[in-house]
């Protein structure tokens, strides 16, 4: 197995299509000398015109326009490999893999001990106004983000992975940090593990840093940050979604594309195609049958969400929820979205269409 990088995208190749490919690297794609020495070390009649049909076949899903990305990106902050200000933190990752998994499982232990402690600890109320008081909590926020993603780029620097940017997207309707590591398949399972681990990991260390406000101020707002990234820690690792939890699940059970198998193995068993499902991995079978049972309790809570107001409502509740901050959130939210992506129709031309 080798990778190919195209299009700014990592590919998993086959020992065939690596021969050729780094044959024709070799050769400065000079097509003669290549053939010839692929005829030479590897095939016995290799035609132009078979290899040309062989490379067409090849990149033919590439060169196609490509599908809207889940992600759209507002803002590119820069290349992380071009700054050097957060060396000193690669000494974090600088122990051995096991003892750097150790370390990461004790402060998830004192994390939880931690939650439990400081929800019910004597907290104070800043004695703010409430728009200081927001701004508190939206700074938290973005330290928060920030620290995740600067958790996998050091991981990342300290196992020699090149990254090409960083940035500022939103992510369905939710404003996100992101980082591009695409070409992660290159390095071996260890490296990406910890490189996958590399959020969570700040994540971690951040909490202790909260606790730590905490004890010496006394606030508020330590407890309810705190609470919200031990949270975002928690929705990470569900490997349901493809957060960080579902990544060091396809590693550690070896299975690429994990995520689109389980949907075939789900579109089978929904149309009693038995006979697919049994060609399937036992671990994929299981993974759909979570997703499956995951997504049926999601359903059920929108049924049963959706039956509460059905027979409490009322004027009062339709007033109170329109003027929720939560749904000036998420309407500010869809509108933002809305924005970018009629913004991209507008000012963005592929192949002269608009």
């Amino acid at each position: 197995m080798d990778f190919l990088s195209f299009n700014d995208k990592t590919f998993v190749i086959d020992e065939n299509t690596s021969k050729i490919v780094n044959t024709l690297k070799n050769n400065n794609f000079n097509f003669e000398k290549s053939l010839n020495y692929l005829n030479s070390n590897y095939y016995n009649n290799l035609s132009r015109i078979e290899l040309d049909a062989y490379l067409n076949n090849l990149f033919e899903s590439t060169l196609k326009k490509p599908k809207s990305n889940k992600l759209n990106k507002i803002l590119i902050l820069g290349n992380p490999s071009k700054f050097n200000w957060y060396n000193p933190l690669t000494k974090l990752f600088s122990f051995n893999n096991s003892l750097n998994y150790l370390i990461i499982g004790v402060i998830f232990l004192i994390n939880i001990l931690a939650l439990n402690y400081i929800q019910n600890a004597d907290a104070t109320i800043m004695n703010v106004s409430m728009l200081t008081n927001n701004i508190f909590y939206f700074v938290g926020l973005i330290a928060l983000l920030f620290w995740h993603e600067l958790g996998h780029i050091v991981a990342a620097k300290k196992h020699k992975l090149k990254i090409k940017e960083i940035g500022i997207g939103i992510s369905f309707i939710f404003p996100v940090l992101y980082v591009d590591l695409n070409n992660i398949w290159i390095l071996p399972k260890e490296k990406r593990t910890l490189i996958n681990l590399g959020g969570i990991y700040f994540q971690l260390l951040f909490s202790l840093i909260l606790i730590m406000l905490f004890e010496i101020f006394s606030f508020k707002v330590f407890v309810d940050l705190f609470s919200l990234n031990f949270s975002i820690i928690l929705i990470n690792m569900i490997p349901i979604f493809k957060f960080d939890g579902y990544w060091l699940l396809s590693d550690a059970t070896g299975i690429l594309n994990l995520s689109n198998k389980s949907n075939k193995s789900i579109k089978s068993f929904s149309t009693f195609n038995f006979k697919d499902l049994k060609k399937e991995k036992p671990l994929v079978l299981i993974y759909s049958m979570c997703r499956l049972l995951f997504y049926s309790y999601l359903f059920y809570l929108l049924i049963k969400m959706t039956k509460y107001l059905y027979f409490n409502l009322s004027i009062e509740l339709i007033k109170n929820i329109l003027t929720s901050r939560y749904f000036t959130i998420i309407i500010s939210l869809l509108t933002l979205k809305f924005l970018l992506n009629y913004g991209k129709r507008i000012f963005k031309k592929e192949d002269g269409v608009i």
